[in-house]
């Protein structure tokens, strides 16, 4: 699992560095496709890596990101409103009984919250006028409290 860790660490974190310094299309489009894995990620942990949700979350999520690049913070909002539209949805089919729909219903909002306003900032923070040293700072603080996390737990 090191090696894995240290092979990938290799080749991500100069990729990482390119894409933060360059900022941009290529940066808010790199965070678009990692938010949307993380997506698929978090959707898998309720259901399979092909569902519905699981492609709704991460192409949404995606389509958001590149949304909050070219018009700054209105993704967040956006972010914000199909979450509610998906609870009030949820709420209507589990009043009409469909409890597994209301279920999954709930997960996509949470997924689109969780993942899309939270992760949506990393785009929104490159965007400030000293945008590219804080992120460098989110991201490098992350993955320093990531490694020491992994280091010790395996100790």
């Amino acid at each position: 699992m090191l090696r894995q860790r240290l092979a990938t660490a290799s080749v991500g974190v100069p990729a990482i560095i390119l894409l933060v310094f360059l900022g941009g299309w290529p940066y808010a489009i790199a965070a678009a496709v990692a938010l949307g894995v993380a997506a698929a990620e978090f959707q898998h942990l309720k259901r399979p890596w092909r569902s519905n949700e699981t492609a709704l979350c991460a192409v949404f999520i995606g389509g958001m990101l590149l949304f909050a690049h070219g018009e700054g913070g209105a993704a967040t909002l956006w972010l914000a409103a199909a979450a509610g539209l998906l609870s009030l949805l949820s709420s209507a089919t589990e009043a009409l009984g469909a409890r597994e729909t209301a279920e999954r219903e709930w997960w996509v909002a949470l997924c689109l919250i969780y993942v899309g306003m939270l992760g949506s900032a990393i785009v929104l923070l490159r965007g400030l006028d000293q945008g590219r040293d804080w992120t460098f700072l989110a991201i490098f603080g992350t993955f320093a409290t990531d490694t020491t996390a992994y280091t010790v737990g395996r100790a």
